[in-house]
């Protein structure tokens, strides 16, 4: 619900030249940002306080035992053309048959466009593809069961999805290179931290928490960056040298090391999915989106928690094997199964 209302209230186009700056401060040996001042990362915290997703819950794996075609006819009532020419499912296609649900449809037909809808979301947004033009299809056989969607770690794996997008990023040479990954959640939670990367913005309207009828419509922290008038500074001053520079020079005490604290929050009246994994935000284990894997470090970046930071932080290796994985999703999923209890909740 987070991440839809976000949705419905606009979405800001990319800072190209903030995240551009921000990708050449990511180490890959620790999954954090490192600055001046001191490493800072985009945490379990921050994608569920921003996005409204849940961390607890079924790690976003799955043993697919139909074709996408087939679960596509099952599941959407339709059959997308033939195009073996790169993975995904075209968004041109999914705008045209499912813009708008007909008045007069039955609950199946409701069904396939709320799928749609949610495809959309998910593999748009989270975890989009680096041509822009296709829906990142992984995740569609979790969709398809409305019942359960909500059970699973939409949360850890949106990190897992974006470390592993920062990490490939941070490497590449190419002019033509593209950085994929959730480029929303990196933008708010870069305007979240750094002041000078901010866009000049009239005062967010949040709305009216006293006539929502279900809780679940409050706002998250990310809405705050989109109900209220946002625009760019001129073109010069977010330049990518302008923020190089600011990033070269950045002091402790222009970074705001814990947005999220009590006092705020309580302002804000955040949605109850906020804060309701708040217990598995300091979980050292692994994130995962099916057959990418990324350590999850915060005991690196304490001081984000409102806790001590031990200097030098405990070192656990990324493993740049992770990065070459390449396998069958099937003989991932029985690799890593037995070390993902934590995202179960159990």
């Amino acid at each position: 619900m987070g991440l839809a209302n976000i949705c419905r209230a606009g979405l800001p186009s990319i800072d190209r030249a903030l995240v551009s700056a921000l990708v050449d401060r990511w180490r890959p040996e620790t999954h954090t940002f490192h600055m001046p001042c001191g490493e800072i990362t985009i945490t379990l915290q921050d994608v569920a306080m921003i996005l409204g997703l849940p961390i607890s819950g079924h790690a976003v794996i799955v043993n697919k035992t139909e074709s996408y075609i087939e679960l596509y006819q099952r599941y959407l009532g339709k059959t997308p053309p033939s195009d073996k020419s790169r993975p995904g499912l075209r968004v041109a296609w999914v705008r045209a048959e499912f813009n708008k649900c007909p008045e007069d449809a039955d609950e199946e037909t409701v069904k396939q466009h709320a799928r749609a809808y949610i495809l959309s979301l998910v593999g748009g947004l989270l975890f989009p593809d680096a041509s822009g033009d296709r829906y990142t299809v992984y995740p569609f056989p979790l969709i398809a069961d409305l019942e359960n969607i909500g059970s699973y770690s939409w949360g850890s794996a949106t990190l897992a999805y974006l470390y592993r997008a920062m990490c490939d990023a941070c490497r590449r040479q190419s002019d033509q290179s593209n950085l994929t990954g959730c480029l929303l959640l990196l933008q708010f939670w870069s305007w979240e931290r750094f002041p000078i990367g901010r866009p000049d913005m009239l005062k967010p309207k949040f709305p009216n928490v006293d006539e929502l009828e279900d809780d679940r419509d409050r706002p998250t922290v990310g809405l705050r960056w989109v109900v209220g008038a946002c625009t760019y500074r001129s073109a010069p001053a977010r330049c990518y040298e302008h923020f190089t520079n600011e990033f070269d020079l950045l002091t402790d005490d222009q970074v705001v090391w814990s947005p999220y604290r009590d006092d705020r929050v309580k302002t804000l009246h955040l949605a109850p999915i906020c804060t309701q994994d708040s217990h598995l935000w300091l979980t050292q284990a692994p994130l995962v989106f099916f057959f990418m894997v990324e350590v999850y470090t915060p005991e690196r970046v304490m001081r984000q928690f409102g806790l001590h930071q031990e200097c030098p932080p405990p070192f656990r290796d990324t493993s740049v094997e992770l990065h070459c994985v390449a396998v069958e999703r099937s003989v991932v999923i029985g690799q890593i199964s037995t070390s993902l209890l934590w995202i179960c909740g159990k």
